[in-house]
């Protein structure tokens, strides 16, 4: 199985959570993209930069899941993570229905965060050049 997460690295809880995230027993592959800061992973897979205004973009076997579908894909791919707040969104998103509830207080978090240390939204960025 091959895992490729695409989120946003100014963002401490997206950061957080895909760094404390133990996937290497259930995947052969896991490639870790930060798009902040590789300007061309948008176009590279195919992903809208409103995609990651809500947090991250989880592909497995090439089947891409965003928002609260990447939290529980996540969530049931991954070990025990080992950070307490890690762990506990992981646990609670493991359920689809409780991901899908838990979702919008994830995003509302991040967007406060992303406010607070000024950081630009996806949409507010140069688009990267497409490949022709």
């Amino acid at each position: 199985m091959k895992v490729t997460i695409v989120y946003d690295g100014a963002c401490p809880f997206c950061s957080d959570y895909v760094a404390y995230q133990d996937l290497k027993a259930r995947a052969e592959t896991v490639e870790l993209v930060d798009a902040r800061s590789d300007r061309e992973a948008l176009a590279r897979y195919a992903i809208d930069s409103a995609d990651l205004e809500d947090g991250m973009v989880v592909i497995v076997d090439g089947v891409a899941h965003r928002g609260a579908e990447a939290v529980h894909a996540l969530s049931i791919l991954s070990k025990a993570p080992r950070n307490w707040w890690v762990s506990l969104v992981a646990f609670a998103s493991r359920s689809a229905v409780v991901s899908r509830l838990l979702y919008p207080f994830l995003k509302l978090g991040r967007r406060i965060a992303l406010t607070a240390l000024r950081v630009p939204r996806f949409s507010q960025r140069e688009p990267p050049s497409r490949p022709r």
